[in-house]
Formats: structure tokens, C-alpha cells, sequence
């Protein structure tokens, strides 16, 4: 078959200084240097020499379409597109600046201190409130790493910030460094949207990418591109539209991802719609009572068993804590390994440095912050942090917005649920996407932001006219040896009755490993026949033109493993390897019902092992 893609000839260009192959070229390296006589014999010849004049040009011809340039259909639909028409104002100009944020004066000074994003964002904020007038956050936007854009000149140089996150803890200063980088004139992308220009100025559109995405990241929860709804909307109340619960602890949030193309009609800016699930924003014993279904007793401890459930479902999480005033954020080390009741340290006296005292962990919460601790056999969270040791009782944390939970964690219940949140239908979808796209709280040109750049978007959808193809004609042979061509029938099904593959490939290596075997209310399901199976789908395959042996072997299994994806692996590759020696076209699987574990059954197949495979119902083969 000819490569259908269009060839691109590049002419050669005269010579250089060092043609003929006196130079050191990538072919001289991997040939070797010629001898040094050979190299005093060869001349320029002047007759291979071009001047720029007869150099040929280049010129690019598109490649023809095979549907008549796109006139063949049965007929044209007018069509909407979530792309949104993007004006910007060509005089105006996108001061892009450095930023580096460095933490003044910290506990290791060797120790490489590296500024969290949520940090970075706040010292952000202090400095703009602070200054109002010289950093207008209004007028300016910021990705959270080391590019600050402004509509307006800001001032450089460094910076001082102070930020206190508690009452009992030390402030933290940092040192603010602005420097200028650029200045992005937004005429040059407007003179390439209209071929007067050169190639897209890729700083320009990430400039504008970042214009774009501040009102929502300042509103919503940031999950790389896309931005997912809180519990509550920015005036703080409910709102269940864009968030609903599913179980377990879990809330689904509505979303959206966006970015800039450039398109026909200029630059557009396409937004989708998306659904993702995350952790309640729950006191931590609530959330675990809800996910994993555990009452606390106050005079119970829990098993080893359950504590390694509860590690396992808070370690790597962020807690705010309840029994001091403070905004910082924790992360969950694990568990204490002794109850919080055992748990003692060696304190300070207050008038008295060199001295220290013994207490119990429930004493200090008493003397300190005056909270009495209810759940006493439980153990305490480790907030540690390097060498500081911080042991905080599960009941005085709460989880912080924003948390992803993983799809694959989900129960059948929360997974049904964010499915059918998740696959809408197209006036639902459209309508959700032009409602983020037009929203004054969190959307794209919310909060007046995009508009002190020069930008605005339109409120509708770009409209399109689309082509209904005709259905593909498919080549088949006849009983007679004959080609026909087989046309789709109302439904838009193809009829292979009485009709054969032009070039049918033999079957001889296939085998069949039967989940049928379920037991239920009204007893076992009826096993497999074995022979029938067999001989009708040979009979079958014969009647299409497809040479087929018999199976090479048949396994019995049941419904059951399809629960285990450790179990059903394992026999997936004790039957490739071993039952079949490493070769199969094609593996058979009845089953007696529809299961969760059909997906993956086909992932292992397909993506670890590499076998086709059938699956079928066992009634509807009986």
C-alpha cells in the first residue's frame, strides 16, 4: 500500500565551505576519516554550485481528500462545538515577571527549603493586600510556581512578607525577588492569527492560559488543568447542583478542564465538562465511620485489623486540627503504635527551661488547650514532621478540601453513582459547559480579571455544519465464490447470512475456560455443553469461510474468581502459559451473568498478556 501522506522534497542547497567531504560530517564520524591523499585528489566542482536564485522553492500542496473535498453525504447538520470565540485587545501588553519566594531563616540552614504551591499562593496574597496599589491582584495572575503576568508595570527588586499561621507558633518571613522577563505584545499573536505574522508565539498563549485560569483557581479546587467545585459555592452556601454525595464518605464534584487553541476562526478557548470524586471535607472518626463503616467505643479499642484499615485510609492525607487556632495543614504520617491514653513525653516548665517534667498526652490537652479527649483507647494521628514529634488525637482533626479518592477504591454503589453523573446528555453537558464558561463566581472571565487584560469570550458556542456519511459498503464473498458488496440493513446491522469473508484465517489454536459455574437462589446454573458449543461454532465459522479446528482444551471456572483480579490473573497466565504452551488466537469465555469483573478480565487479556478474547452468555448460547 502507498503511504498516502504528502512527501515534503527538500532541495539541496550550494555548497558549503567544506563540500565534497573535507568536513567532519555525521556520516564522516560513523565511516571514519578518509585517508589524507584521498582527501588532497578531491575538488570543488563549480558546475554543482547554485546561486540562492536557482535554488528551487518549496512548495506545500495539500493532499487531496477521497470524499470530494468533503461534498459527499447523505446530508449536513448544523452543529455546536465547545469551542468559545476568544477577542483580545492587539494594543495592549502582558508584562511577564519572575518570581522567586525563598523562606528566611530556617530550622536547618544547610537544608534546601523548597516553598510549597499553597504557600507560594499565599505570600502571593499577603504581598498584594498588603500593597494594594503596587501589586493589584485584580490586574494580575499568578501559576503558583515562578511566573507572575500583569496587566500593569509592577515594581522589582525584593520583597519582605510575613505570614502567621497560628497563635502559639513562631511567624515565617520570606524574601520576595521580582524580576521583569518580558514584555509580550499581544499584536504579534493578533498579525499571526492573520498570516501577516510568523510562527504562533508560544509565550503569548501561555501567557493568556494563565490570565484565563486564575478566576477559577482562586474559586474552585485545582486538579492540574481541570477545576472541580467545593462543597460550598463562593458565597458560602450549599450547593448540591454542583457537589452530591455518593457514599462512603466520598462527594462527587462537577467540573471543568479548558485551554486555548487556535483555530479558523482565531483563538478559542475550549472548555469540557468532567466529574471527579474526593473525600469529604468530614472530622477525620466521621469520615472513617462513613467509608469504612467502624463505630468507635469510647472504652473499645479497635483490633489490629481495624487499625491497619484506618492507616491505610488516612496515611498520605492533609488534617486541619480543631482544638487550637490555626489555618496550617498537617499530613498524616500513620497511627501511633500506642493508644492515646499510653502516650507520655518529657515537657518543659515554663519559668524553668532546664527543667522538665513527666506528663500523659490526655493531661497536656487538659493543662494546654482545656479539651478533655473522649476516645482514649484510640491512637493518635502522626502529624510528625522531620525531628519534631507531633501526636494530635483523631477527634481534634478534620480533613482538608480537595482530596482526590481513587475510581479504582470506589464500591459498585459510588461507582454507578459518578457514572451517571459523569456520562450527561448533550443538552445537559452543553448546557453545564456554558454555565461555567459564563460564570461571574467561577468562571474564565469571573471577577473582572480577564477583562483588565483586554480579553473577552464569547457567551455561545461556536457553530459548525457537519456531514452525515453514508454507512461503509463492506466487500464480501458468496456461496458461489462471487464478491458482493453487503450494504447495511435499516437498522444499520449488516446481515452475514448466507455470505462469506473474502479471506477467511484459519483457527486452529483456541480454547474456552468457562465461568458458568454459579451458584444462586434458585440453585446452579446450567453447565456449558461442551460438544454443542463446539460443533456449532465450527459449523458456523465453516459457513463464513473460516477454516476452524477443535479447541484445544476446555477449562472449567466460576463467577467467583471474577471477583479476585489477583486469583483471575494468576489463571489467566496458568492458561496461556501453561494449558496452551504460550500460543492462542482466541479464548472463549461463557459466563453465566453480567459482572463487574468482565472489565477486568479484559484488561489482564488484552494489556498484560495479550490474548483476544470472547465473551459470551451461557443462556444465550443454550
Amino acid at each position: 500500500m502507498m503511504d498516502p501522506r504528502p512527501k515534503m522534497l527538500i532541495p539541496r542547497g550550494p555548497p558549503g565551505p567544506n563540500a565534497g567531504g573535507v568536513g567532519r560530517g555525521t556520516d564522516d564520524c560513523l565511516a571514519g576519516e578518509p585517508p589524507a591523499h584521498e582527501l588532497q585528489q578531491l575538488k570543488l566542482s563549480p558546475a554543482t554550485s547554485k546561486t540562492p536564485s536557482e535554488v528551487p522553492t518549496i512548495t506545500r500542496v495539500p493532499m487531496k481528500r477521497p470524499d470530494g473535498g468533503g461534498k459527499d453525504c447523505e446530508r449536513r447538520i448544523e452543529l455546536q462545538v465547545n469551542h468559545f470565540k476568544l477577542e483580545f485587545n492587539p494594543n495592549v501588553n502582558i508584562f511577564h515577571y519572575d518570581i522567586d519566594i525563598r523562606l528566611e531563616k530556617p530550622q536547618n540552614p544547610n537544608a534546601v527549603v523548597r516553598v510549597s504551591k499553597s504557600d507560594a499562593v499565599s505570600v502571593r496574597s499577603k504581598l498584594s493586600s498588603e500593597e494594594p496599589s503596587s501589586f493589584p491582584i485584580s490586574k494580575t495572575s499568578y501559576d503558583g510556581e515562578k511566573n507572575i503576568y500583569s496587566a500593569v508595570e509592577l515594581p522589582t527588586g525584593k520583597f519582605k512578607v510575613t505570614i502567621s499561621e497560628a497563635e502559639e507558633m513562631r511567624p515565617r518571613t520570606y524574601t520576595v525577588s521580582i524580576n521583569l522577563v518580558k514584555t509580550l505584545q499581544l499584536g504579534v499573536l493578533d498579525a499571526c492569527l492573520k498570516g501577516t505574522g510568523q510562527s504562533v508565539p508560544r509565550d503569548i498563549l501561555q501567557a493568556m492560559d494563565i490570565v484565563m485560569r486564575e478566576n477559577p483557581s482562586r474559586t474552585q479546587i485545582t486538579m492540574g488543568r481541570k477545576f472541580y467545585s467545593k462543597s460550598s459555592d463562593p458565597n458560602g452556601d450549599k450547593n448540591s447542583d454542583r457537589s452530591r454525595g455518593i457514599g462512603d464518605g466520598i462527594i462527587a464534584c462537577r467540573g471543568s478542564q479548558q485551554s486555548l487553541k487556535v483555530t479558523s476562526q482565531g483563538l478559542s478557548l475550549c472548555a469540557d465538562y468532567t466529574v471527579m470524586p474526593f473525600r469529604k471535607p468530614l472530622p477525620v472518626l466521621e469520615f472513617l465511620r462513613e467509608n469504612l463503616n467502624i463505630q468507635f467505643d469510647e472504652w473499645m479499642p479497635l483490633n489490629e485489623n481495624l487499625i491497619g484499615k484506618v492507616a491505610r485510609a488516612l496515611e498520605g492525607l492533609k488534617v486541619t486540627l480543631t482544638h487550637r487556632n490555626t489555618t496550617q495543614k498537617f499530613k498524616v504520617m500513620g497511627l501511633t503504635e500506642l493508644k492515646t491514653s499510653s502516650i507520655t513525653f518529657h515537657l518543659k516548665e515554663a519559668d524553668n527551661a532546664s527543667s522538665e517534667r513527666k506528663v500523659t498526652l490526655v493531661n497536656y490537652y487538659v493543662e494546654k488547650y482545656n479539651r478533655y479527649i473522649r476516645y482514649k483507647n484510640l491512637p493518635c494521628l502522626d502529624l510528625s514532621k522531620g525531628r519534631m514529634k507531633n501526636y494530635v488525637p483523631m477527634e481534634f482533626c478534620v480533613l482538608v478540601e480537595g482530596q482526590r479518592y481513587p475510581k479504582d477504591d470506589l464500591s459498585k454503589d459510588a461507582e454507578k453513582k459518578l457514572r451517571n453523573m459523569s456520562l450527561v446528555g448533550p443538552m445537559e453537558r452543553k448546557q453545564r459547559i456554558c454555565d461555567t464558561v459564563n460564570s461571574a463566581n467561577y468562571g474564565p472571565c469571573g471577577g473582572e480579571i480577564a477583562r483588565q487584560f483586554g480579553i473577552t469570550v464569547s457567551r455561545a458556542m461556536t457553530q459548525v455544519t457537519g456531514r452525515v456519511l453514508s454507512p461503509p459498503a463492506l466487500k464480501l464473498g458468496s456461496a458461489k465464490n462471487q464478491r458482493t458488496l453487503l450494504r447495511p440493513e435499516q437498522n444499520g446491522q449488516y446481515n452475514l447470512r448466507s455470505h462469506k469473508v473474502v479471506d477467511g484465517k484459519d483457527i486452529t489454536r483456541w480454547g474456552i475456560l468457562d465461568f458458568s459455574q454459579h451458584w444462586s437462589i434458585k440453585g446452579p446454573y446450567t453447565s456449558l455443553d461442551v460438544k454443542k458449543f463446539t460443533e456449532a461454532f465450527i459449523q458456523r465459522c465453516k459457513r463464513l469461510g473460516i477454516r476452524m479446528e477443535n479447541n484445544l482444551f476446555y477449562k472449567r471456572s466460576s463467577m467467583d474468581i471474577l471477583s479476585n483480579p489477583k486469583a483471575l490473573s494468576d489463571l489467566l497466565k496458568h492458561v496461556y502459559h501453561d494449558v496452551a504452551k504460550g500460543h492462542l488466537q482466541i479464548l472463549f469465555c461463557p459466563m453465566a451473568e453480567k459482572h463487574e469483573g468482565y472489565k477486568t478480565l479484559k484488561r489482564i487479556c488484552e494489556t498484560e498478556i495479550g490474548i483476544m478474547t470472547q465473551c459470551l452468555f451461557e443462556h444465550s448460547f443454550q
